[in-house]
C-alpha cells in the first residue's frame, strides 16, 4: 500500500513538472493572428477578414453578395501583417494552423513556404528563417477548393451541382485561429508529453 501511495505521488509531482515544463518551454510569447485581408483576384474583390471565418462568412460581414457561387471556384487570399519586437530574437517561430480548407498556399515575406492540405487537421511550420524583427512580416495563405477532389479524407460537396454546397462538406477559408508560436531552441513539441498514473 506504501508503494503504491509513494508511486502515485512521484507520478503526481512529475506530472505537475512535465505541466510546468511544457509551459515554460513551449509557449515563451503566442501572437494570436486575427486580423486579415481577403482579397480574390477573379472578381477583384477585397475586405477586412477576421480570423477564423469563412470566405462566404467574411463577405456576409462586409455586406458583399455572392448570388454566383462560381466565385468559390477560384482563389482567395488571405493577407496578414504583423511585428515582432526583440523579445523575438534568438528565439525560434512556428506558424500554427488549426483549420484551413481546403488547400493552402503559404508564403511568408515573399518566401513560398508550401502548398498544404489542412483541412480540419493542425499544421504547424517552422519559419524562423523567415521572420523579420522590428520590421513588418507579411503572410499569405491561399486557399482554393479545385473540383473532383479524391485524395482527401472527406467528400468533395463543393463538386454537387446542388445548390448549398459551393463550399464543400467542409467550410472554405481559415475556420479555425493562426498563431504564431514564438519559442526557445528547446521546447517540448504540441501534443508531445503524456503522462499516465494507473494507479
Amino acid at each position: 500500500m506504501f508503494l503504491r501511495n509513494f508511486a502515485s505521488t512521484i507520478t503526481t509531482y512529475i506530472t505537475l513538472i512535465a505541466f510546468a515544463s511544457m509551459h515554460a518551454l513551449l509557449l515563451s510569447i503566442l501572437l494570436v493572428l486575427s486580423q486579415w485581408t481577403l482579397s480574390n483576384e477573379s472578381t477583384g474583390i477585397s475586405c477586412p477578414a477576421n480570423v477564423p471565418s469563412t470566405v462566404a462568412g467574411a463577405l456576409i460581414e462586409n455586406g458583399i453578395s455572392f448570388e454566383d457561387k462560381t466565385i468559390f471556384d477560384t482563389p482567395w487570399t488571405y493577407t496578414c501583417d504583423f511585428d515582432l519586437d526583440s523579445k523575438a530574437l534568438k528565439k525560434h517561430h512556428r506558424l500554427r494552423f488549426e483549420g484551413i480548407g481546403y488547400r493552402a498556399d503559404i508564403t511568408l515575406n515573399g518566401q513560398h513556404l508550401g502548398r498544404y492540405d489542412i483541412g480540419r487537421t493542425t499544421e504547424t511550420i517552422d519559419v524562423t528563417p523567415h521572420i523579420h524583427i522590428g520590421e513588418p512580416n507579411t503572410l499569405e495563405v491561399k486557399v482554393s477548393h479545385p473540383s473532383g477532389i479524391t485524395d482527401m479524407p472527406w467528400v468533395c460537396g463543393g463538386c454537387s451541382s446542388e445548390w448549398g454546397f459551393s463550399e464543400g462538406s467542409q467550410p472554405f477559408g481559415i475556420f479555425r485561429p493562426v498563431t504564431l508560436e514564438v519559442t526557445d531552441p528547446v521546447r517540448i513539441e504540441p501534443f508531445g508529453v503524456h503522462v499516465w498514473n494507473n494507479a
